[in-house]
């Protein structure tokens, strides 16, 4: 009986969208850093008082209508709002930045984590998940609720949301497992067993497969 020829290993396609997905998340952090800093700076004056705006009103003198011009100051709290984003969008980018660096790899997320950073701010779970866009989405959304209404309608947002966002965490946990998986195995090119990429023989029918 002839040996078995060791079968020859090509990369596959994940690994090609995953180093495409990595370049995309690169692109993301540097940029989340970099709007944050922006908006630092500018809730920074505007929240020192250095922003104003021209409001005109109509006053009725008698049989006679005139326009008042008035310079108003911009609400302290959209300064505070925008360093509050800026701030996170720093911290977010800077700390997905760093974790990539040590890892090199793609890594399993913590669901608890994941929820709980939701919960603390709605969008920094989606940050810390991989979805940047969604996540600055979702901090604006709340931050431009508080800056219109104060605090009269951010605890039912607030629930609203990490409700809905409870539900998508589920989602792209189980999405992110999956990308692992697909990082990290492979079928054996003999009986079709999912095997480790790593592995020199295959620990179902003992195929010696090609290094990669």
């Amino acid at each position: 009986m002839g040996s078995i020829r060791p079968r020859q290993w090509c990369a596959p396609t994940g690994w090609r969208s995953l180093a495409l997905v990595s370049s995309w998340g690169i692109t993301m952090r540097v940029a989340a850093i970099l709007i944050g800093i922006a908006l630092v700076a500018v809730g920074l004056w505007v929240a020192l008082g250095n922003a104003h705006y021209h409001d005109t009103n109509n006053a009725q003198f008698g049989s006679v209508q005139v326009q008042v011009a008035t310079e108003q100051s911009v609400p302290a709290r959209i300064g505070y709002a925008g360093i509050v984003l800026g701030g996170v969008l720093i911290i977010a980018g800077t700390l997905a930045t760093v974790t990539a660096r040590e890892s090199g790899t793609i890594e399993e997320k913590n669901l608890p984590l994941a929820i709980g950073l939701n919960i603390l701010l709605p969008g920094l779970g989606y940050m810390y998940m991989g979805k940047w866009i969604v996540g600055i989405l979702a901090c604006l959304l709340v931050l431009g609720i508080y800056t219109g209404t104060g605090l009269l309608y951010i605890l039912p947002t607030w629930i609203g949301l990490n409700a809905i966002m409870g539900i998508d965490m589920f989602i792209l946990a189980s999405k992110n497992k999956k990308r692992i998986a697909e990082a990290t195995t492979m079928k054996c090119p003999n009986c079709a067993e999912t095997i480790q990429r790593e592995a020199k023989i295959c620990r179902y029918c003992h195929t010696k497969l090609a290094s990669p």
